[in-house]
């Protein structure tokens, strides 16, 4: 009985999923922000701690391509010096291709466990 209102649970969350579920955001034009934790490292990095920032991000979604323009910044302590900080700004041009696969839904098997009695 237990796994036959699981599983009509889960058929009616699956009915109820809407049509136009998208990873990428479905408006030709967005703004994102996001927090940032970065780690550099390697040669004048070695000294840096673990830092924390933000990015700010503007995209494009034309076609399958989509086109981000954005901006990051971090801030570090100088492992060596008690009140010296770095921090670390820059930008950046990040392209996506959405890859079409057959389906934008994949499905996922629901088993009954009590099926097995």
């Amino acid at each position: 009985m237990r796994g036959s209102v699981l599983a009509a649970t889960l058929a009616t969350a699956f009915l109820m999923t809407p049509s136009s579920v998208s990873a990428q955001s479905a408006q030709l034009w967005s703004l994102q922000f996001s927090g940032l934790g970065s780690a550099p490292f390697g040669g004048a990095f070695d000294n840096l701690s673990l830092g924390h920032g933000w990015e700010a991000q503007l995209r494009v979604n034309p076609s399958a391509w989509s086109f981000g323009f954005g901006v990051e910044q971090t801030s570090h302590d100088v492992n060596e010096f008690d009140d010296r900080s770095v921090n670390l700004l820059g930008g950046f041009l990040e392209p996506r291709f959405e890859i079409f696969v057959g389906s934008f839904m994949e499905v996922q098997a629901v088993r009954d466990p009590d099926s097995s009695r």
